[in-house]
């Protein structure tokens, strides 16, 4: 599928460029986490940190619109085995040019000011929809007139604009890009254990009762503040006036405590620490035995043979 770029979108994003496409921040967010850039996994479209597959993207301009434009991903399932890709419009992912997603490029300001960035918004063709974030990092297709809708706190409901960077590959270019989100290149550049947090352990009960797991409550030195886990998945320090906080639904804000648990390196000693968790080792288990019968069968065949 031979495509003329169209002037505008040509002269923003090359053709021939691998981009990586950031996540244009106006939700709030927290400084110390790593940026987040679209990706495609086997479910579909996600955001991701960089270091992730399926975050490696080549624009393809497509003159049927102005502006319009596919977006082909270039490291999926692996950059070592990548199989053409593509964005379709109901976000999910494609192998066939012909089910992917044409975009109009809208250019939109810089969010860092980097001069080899391109800030733009992603509207569907065909519906207006823009190709957005929501605060808790699900990718979605948002209506025009919802795309200014604020939480009662002011907090915007979607990031709306994405920001094109070409690929690098000098670590040291890599380090000052990621600082250019969050400012946590230091972190990256000097891995000092005279900068890890000094948290103060306080025992809890078990979560699962297994002899071999210590459960506790991981209390930041200096704040008072608790390591935890809010219901979207978000590391976050909590402080202690607020780790009982429900929603309407009785739901807890938050999680508390955490379980250490010694490393395992026998199979069905995982199996069964897996089980511990959500009780689907049965299905693991009928999994490794037909592993085992196929490797069985293969053996008697070469012994035949």
């Amino acid at each position: 599928m031979d495509k003329t770029p169209a002037p505008l979108t040509k002269s923003f994003l090359n053709p021939e460029t691998t981009y990586t496409i950031g996540v244009w921040q106006r939700t709030s967010y927290n400084p110390k986490d790593l940026p987040l850039f679209l990706c495609i996994e086997e479910k579909g479209a996600t955001v991701s940190t960089l270091d992730s597959n399926g975050t490696l993207w080549k624009v393809i301009p497509d003159e049927s619109i102005p502006n319009g434009l596919l977006l082909q991903c270039l490291d999926f399932p692996s950059p070592e085995h990548p199989i053409p890709t593509y964005l379709t419009g109901e976000l999910t992912k494609s192998n066939d040019i012909k089910d992917a997603a044409l975009f109009r490029f809208e250019p939109y300001k810089q969010f860092r000011g980097r001069t080899s960035d391109v800030s733009c918004i992603l509207v569907l063709h065909g519906t207006g929809e823009r190709l957005t974030v929501t605060c808790h990092g699900k990718v979605t297709l948002t209506p025009f007139a919802k795309i200014q809708e604020q939480y009662a706190n002011g907090e915007y409901a979607v990031n709306k604009a994405w920001e094109f960077s070409p690929l690098l590959d000098d670590m040291e270019q890599c380090v000052d890009f990621v600082e250019s989100f969050t400012g946590v290149a230091d972190d990256l550049r000097h891995n000092d254990i005279k900068d890890a947090a000094l948290f103060r352990f306080e025992p809890y009960k078990q979560f699962r009762g297994r002899t071999s797991d210590v459960s506790c409550i991981l209390v930041l030195h200096g704040t008072g503040e608790r390591l935890t886990v809010t219901c979207h998945g978000k590391v976050t320090l909590t402080p202690f006036a607020k780790i009982q906080e429900q929603y309407a639904n009785g739901e807890y804000a938050v999680n508390k405590a955490w379980e250490f648990s010694p490393l395992l390196d026998d199979m069905e000693q995982c199996v069964d620490f897996v089980e511990s968790f959500t009780g689907v080792a049965d299905d693991l288990r009928q999994f490794l035995s037909k592993e085992e019968e196929e490797e069985e069968e293969e053996e008697e065949e070469e012994e035949s043979q």
